[in-house]
């Protein structure tokens, strides 16, 4: 094999390298750190509210990176989580444990069966909205109106995801960067 046949076939390798592997490298590297950054994440917001890491993760997701656009992205549903999700074995009648870590006081777990919803003339009163159990808390002296007890997290998760986004993103996807490449490129050493 002469000269010029031998970088021609160097040409082609470095270019299936440029065109192939760099971006499949690239894009595995953000799949990775993605998930790496989801899971910080979840324990971070978890640690901050003291609600279980379960409940957190049904609300983050990942839009995968894939070759052609090489971006992922990392999103969280941060509606706030009622108080009744976080208690086991709950009963109908007044709350005396912490949610959260907190206690709250004049809560009280009901159903919604007491026909005590809004008046209808010549029918009397309607069946509540509630649909199951839920945890109540009044907001004014009177008897009603009452409201849900939610755990907010959206402010947490927001900062927290900025935070460990800002940390970890460079540092981790440069790692992974040169590790996943390194593989990748290992292959085109074995083949001459």
């Amino acid at each position: 094999m002469n000269t010029q046949a031998q970088i021609q076939q160097l040409e082609h390798k470095l270019n299936q390298i440029a065109k192939i592997e760099v971006p499949k490298a690239s894009s595995s590297a953000l799949n990775k750190v993605s998930a790496k950054i989801k899971t910080r994440v979840i324990s971070g917001v978890s640690k901050q509210t003291k609600v279980q890491a379960k409940l957190i993760r049904k609300r983050v997701y990942i839009k995968r990176s894939i070759v052609r656009t090489q971006k992922a992205r990392i999103s969280v549903y941060a509606k706030d989580i009622s108080a009744i999700s976080l208690l086991k074995n709950t009963k109908l009648g007044p709350l005396k444990r912490q949610i959260a870590g907190k206690r709250i006081k004049d809560v009280w777990i009901a159903d919604g069966s007491k026909n005590k919803g809004k008046y209808n003339k010549g029918h009397g009163f309607s069946q509540t909205s509630l649909k199951h159990k839920q945890v109540l808390k009044r907001t004014t002296k009177g008897r009603y109106p009452v409201e849900v007890v939610k755990i907010p997290i959206f402010k947490v998760a927001e900062n927290v995801s900025k935070k460990v986004i800002n940390r970890m993103f460079f540092p981790e996807f440069q790692r992974l960067y040169a590790n996943d490449l390194r593989y990748r490129l290992s292959k085109y050493g074995q083949q001459t």
